[in-house]
């Protein structure tokens, strides 16, 4: 057997790469909603994002889900994209894990 040493290089908001440079240039462009810098819903301590179906659990066939925003502080900050409303960034109430 034979071991080998590997490096893994993570930017700050929890990605891993096998390249340094990658790494760095993820870091500079990053506009990932996990990265503590942007004080996301995703990174919150205060984060309480569940999916709901409104009861079609049992009728399969028209069974769609969605995601709601729980925390009290939801309304907050601005959305991270127009498509995901309820997942806000530059929160005043953003508290880091």
């Amino acid at each position: 057997m034979i071991a080998k040493k590997v490096i893994r290089y993570y930017s700050e908001c929890g990605r891993g790469f096998w390249k340094k440079q990658q790494a760095i240039s993820h870091d500079e462009n990053c506009k990932c909603w996990k990265n503590p810098k942007f004080k996301s819903c995703l990174s919150c301590k205060h984060k309480c994002i569940i999916k709901d179906s409104n009861g079609m659990e049992n009728e399969p066939q028209f069974l769609q889900t969605w995601d709601i925003n729980n925390c009290k502080h939801s309304e907050s900050g601005a959305p991270v994209h127009k498509d995901f409303e309820h997942i806000r960034k530059y929160c005043q109430f953003y508290e880091g894990r």
